[in-house]
């Protein structure tokens, strides 16, 4: 989008933490309320990825896109960048087709927000503002998004959440960036320095800025704040409070670019939809219309606006007016999984009708007749977040995985993940939390998928289509699932929601709900015995309140914390031998490790070695009774080779050091590790590993959310 329109969204990023909610993001917000960073180490500086690590995920496109925008010589150059929330900047040369990583110097961060020099022909520059722990500030770049520098001289460590440059930044060398908690900064040497530009600021939330096309004459802009719009009319030198301004969370801002003679602005709120001014901010009216929900995420004019009137505008769908906001028309039917959360329109949107959308979760959106159709354009951008991933049983042979990811569905590889395509048929309005696979499949072909808001589907075609299995699942906020170790002879899932578990004993056709210690609890973890025909046992983790044991198929359960010092366990994992070894492990979220041996009836910690105590997701070798090896997760991957009595660091895959949302280790000689990320898709460990060389497979209880629990009327 062009400089003086631009602008951020405060709502993108509360939408985000809201649409994440699987075990990860529930351990997240336990440790963010406390003040803890439970996945970063506090001692390190921002993290490199290690030569040992190989992108996995080929094939596997699309991600949370923030913010889009559009070089003010697209018609010439064809450029596009993207802002994602944990991968940094996407760059594309060719319209939108296909994409390049772009932010080397701050590759995992999270960007809010773009912006291009209104003389980026000539001068090749485009600002970032990042909002991550490690990144946080602005980045500007002078060679197109080749390299990049932090630019917070006078600005802090403080994360960027609007950004607006001078239609004169040729000569003026400014633009501005609104902060959040600190108010507007000011630099009037591209960047070099800033200076705050707060005077008569009320809210020092700045989520929102819009700079006069006439800025060099006028010196006026705007910015939005949690608790309403003001207006400078001194470049920036002091603030005004517009009083009769939409009130509330602003959300997004877009500034007519004719604004010396039409004086039109328009505002989006998080609770009071769209308005409009056509007197420079003074009046406004509401301009809702036909608009459903009153969350505006984005907005976007032409730049065309004095003649064909058209704006787009993001809230709980995706909508066009072309008369001036009066009347509006939805045009997201076709992005159905997807939701969008950003837009952008082309510079000679007039000539070319291109608008690209953002999405959460499927990447970008392309259309090139001003929103009567859309087509995905994604293509080598993998900003990722993968929830998890199922192995297939007969893996050392068939070479099959599936993952799931949010947002995205499901997807297969059938070459050891070489490899991926989307297998998501049947399945809508994704929010995955789990995928589980039969003991059976290379004959049943059968898997299943937990979602967050749509329960229970099932495939019995190998992920080519997908059914409801939801008849008496009546919570379907499915935040685990796990499958009987032995699913041909006994086909019972176990599902735990928001309130306890639910039992189906005929392969997910009815559930019935559990009595017992867990009704009332968050169960975001399982885990079946391996021997369960035999001893009846299932493990479950409750949110807050550590561990649960049932011997008796889930009809009544126990407490099973004893030596326990942190009950906010984020993972549970049995042995293969459990029958006779007795032996399973938990990951916690600032406990590290915990292991027992007497089945669950105390624990021991085993943290030597450990480097981060907030761990994600825990995985045993498909081998562990013999070579003894085990892994966790955090920022990093850490690896035992001796039953968990110390660990060593395996390093970090992802640019940025960010989360590890889960570990899978595939069968093979040797096997191989691959690991899951929160926004950087699959990847494997080519380190060496010395697992013992005798191969032995033995099914794997599934990661994040294996095992069950429940009554079946044994």
């Amino acid at each position: 989008m062009t400089s003086h329109t631009h602008k951020v969204r405060f709502a993108n990023s509360f939408l985000q933490c809201t649409l994440r909610l699987d075990l990860f993001l529930a351990v997240l917000f336990l440790f963010a309320s406390s003040g803890n960073d439970a996945f970063a180490d506090s001692t390190r500086a921002p993290m490199r990825p290690d030569d040992n690590w190989a992108f996995g995920g080929e094939g596997m496109f699309g991600g949370f896109v923030t913010d889009v925008a559009f070089s003010p010589t697209y018609s010439t150059d064809h450029t596009l960048f993207a802002a994602t929330d944990g991968t940094g900047v996407f760059k594309s040369d060719d319209s939108g087709t296909t994409w390049t990583a772009s932010s080397n110097s701050f590759p995992g961060s999270y960007v809010a927000v773009l912006a291009f020099s209104p003389d980026y022909a000539n001068d090749r520059t485009v600002f970032a503002g990042a909002v991550d722990a490690f990144y946080a500030g602005v980045h500007k770049s002078t060679d197109g998004g080749a390299t990049w520098q932090r630019m917070n001289t006078g600005l802090g460590d403080w994360h960027i959440y609007a950004l607006a440059v001078s239609p004169a930044y040729a000569t003026d060398r400014t633009l501005f960036a609104g902060t959040w908690g600190t108010g507007v900064f000011k630099s009037t040497d591209r960047g070099a320095t800033w200076m705050a530009s707060s005077s008569g600021l009320g809210d020092l939330f700045a989520v929102a800025l819009a700079i006069s096309p006439d800025f060099a004459t006028d010196h006026t802009l705007f910015v939005g704040t949690h608790n309403g719009l003001y207006k400078s009319t001194d470049g920036g030198g002091s603030w005004k409070l517009l009083s009769n301004s939409p009130s509330g969370n602003v959300t997004a801002l877009a500034i007519s670019p004719s604004f010396s003679t039409d004086h039109t602005l328009f505002v989006g709120t998080w609770q009071q939809g769209l308005s409009k001014s056509s007197d420079g901010g003074s009046n406004w009216s509401a301009i809702n219309g036909d608009l459903t929900g009153s969350h505006i995420f984005d907005l976007a004019l032409s730049p065309d606006y004095a003649l064909d009137k058209t704006l787009f505008v993001v809230a709980d769908e995706v909508y066009r007016s072309t008369d001036g906001g009066s009347g509006w028309e939805k045009l997201s039917d076709v992005l159905a999984p997807h939701t969008a959360r950003s837009v952008a329109v082309s510079p000679a949107f007039s000539a070319d009708h291109t608008v690209i959308l953002g999405l959460a979760g499927g990447g970008t959106f392309k259309s090139t007749n001003s929103g009567n159709t859309w087509v995905m354009r994604s293509q080598r951008m993998t900003n990722v977040n993968v929830r998890d991933v199922a192995v297939s049983p007969d893996f050392v042979h068939d070479q099959t995985l599936f993952a799931a990811a949010e947002n995205l569905g499901v997807f297969i590889s059938k070459n050891g993940g070489a490899r991926w395509s989307r297998a998501s048929t049947g399945i809508d309005d994704l929010a995955l939390s789990a995928v589980v696979i039969s003991s059976a499949y290379p004959t049943d072909r059968t898997l299943f998928v937990a979602t967050v808001g749509g329960g229970v589907f099932k495939s019995t075609d190998a992920a080519s289509s997908w059914q409801a299995v939801n008849n008496g699942l009546n919570n379907t906020n499915v935040r685990s699932l796990a499958i009987s170790p032995d699913y041909t002879a006994e086909p019972v899932l176990v599902a735990g929601v928001d309130g306890g578990v639910y039992l189906s004993s005929d392969g997910g056709a009815s559930w019935g709900l559990v009595d017992g210690e867990l009704n009332g609890q968050r169960v975001f973890a399982l885990a079946f015995s391996p021997a369960f025909a035999v001893d009846d046992t299932i493990f479950a983790v409750a949110l807050r309140q550590g561990v649960f044991k049932s011997t008796d198929g889930g009809a009544s359960w126990t407490a099973s914390n004893t030596g326990l010092t942190n009950m906010t366990v984020s993972a549970i994992r049995i042995s293969q031998a459990f029958a006779s070894d007795h032996t399973l492990f938990i990951a916690t979220n600032g406990g590290g490790v915990f292991k027992s041996t007497d089945a669950g009836a105390s624990w021991q910690p085993a943290n030597e070695g450990i480097l981060n105590t907030y761990l994600t997701d825990l995985a045993l070798s498909p081998n562990y009774p013999a070579d003894g090896s085990l892994f966790v997760s955090s920022s990093r991957a850490q690896l035992s080779t001796n039953r968990g009595a110390s660990w060593t660091s395996l390093g970090w895959p992802q640019p940025g050091g960010h989360y590890l949302s889960g570990l899978a280790v595939l069968p093979g000689d040797p096997p191989r590790l691959l690991v899951a990320t929160g926004s950087q898709s699959l990847w494997f460990y080519d380190g060496t590993i010395d697992f013992v060389s005798e191969y032995l497979y033995l099914p794997l209880v599934h990661r994040k959310g294996a095992g069950g629990t429940t009554q079946r009327g044994r």
